[in-house]
């Protein structure tokens, strides 16, 4: 392959990847992240490219500096996935990105802590002309407002999300268990184990993305009345603001984006 070949080609994926998304051109979105009321420091990290339809949420766990450096590693290494790496393989490119995110988050770990625990959630959105792409680990999460309604996409990598599994409580009383912080899965401990789902889209479609410190403090019903009306600036302040009103223990990060918003 000559080289003006080799540039056709890469415009010509460009151009695939723009014009298959079409809906992002009419969406928008807005972000915000908050230490809370408790916590010395902010261990939450978030990227927006709504250009090419990414948006994530990591939440760092680990103490000073583990934490930070996880959550950051995370969004610093999707933010570096090319547009052509997204338009030929869009589910690859971002679990490449997240895999090498996660063995860099174990080899700081053993290189400059000692072995010391450090680790993150994260959650990923990715949207396309048809599809809304969820990728998940840990209790970070994705919801999908549609119809009124507000429905969780992922599921937590958590021992109370066991038990939500085994059906002896509901997802709601999930949120305020005492178990519900204890993670099975986490970005940099262990096995790198990705959970991934496409869902069908429909234009008008909104996503909330958070890290636990907004579902902790608010019920669903709260966050419904939120974002059922309203532009996306909006309701993620009136989130956060509602939040640090119930005491906000946690890091608190929210991201709302709305299709098809004109």
């Amino acid at each position: 392959m000559n080289f003006f070949q080799r540039i056709f080609g890469y415009i010509k994926k460009l151009f695939f990847f723009e014009s298959s998304n079409e809906l992002l051109m009419n969406t928008v979105s807005a972000e915000v992240t908050h230490k809370g009321c408790v916590r010395e420091r902010n261990e939450d990290s978030l990227l927006s490219r709504p250009a090419v339809g990414l948006w994530t949420v990591a939440d760092g766990m680990g103490g000073h500096l583990a934490g930070d450096y996880a959550s950051k590693k995370i969004v610093s290494v999707l933010e570096g996935v090319p547009v052509e790496s997204l338009a030929e393989d869009l589910v690859g490119a971002v679990g490449s990105a997240l895999e090498q995110a996660h063995e860099a988050i174990k080899a700081y770990s053993r290189e400059q802590l000692g072995g010391k625990t450090v680790g993150s959630t994260v959650v990923v959105l990715v949207l396309d002309n048809q599809h809304a792409h969820c990728f998940w680990m840990g209790d970070s999460r994705v919801y999908l407002f549609r119809d009124n309604t507000l429905e969780p996409l992922s599921r937590d990598h958590s021992q109370a999300f066991l038990l939500v599994e085994q059906g002896l409580i509901s997802l709601d009383e999930a949120d305020k268990h005492p178990s519900s912080h204890m993670l099975t899965r986490a970005m940099g401990s262990g096995e790198f184990n990705l959970d991934y789902h496409r869902y069908p889209l429909v234009k008008g479609d909104k996503f909330l993305l958070c890290s636990d410190g907004l579902y902790g403090e608010l019920s669903r019903d709260e966050m419904t009345d939120i974002i059922k009306s309203g532009g996306v600036e909006e309701n993620t302040q009136t989130l956060l603001q509602k939040t640090l009103d119930k005491g906000a223990r946690d890091n608190i990060s929210v991201i709302l984006v709305h299709t098809d918003a004109k």
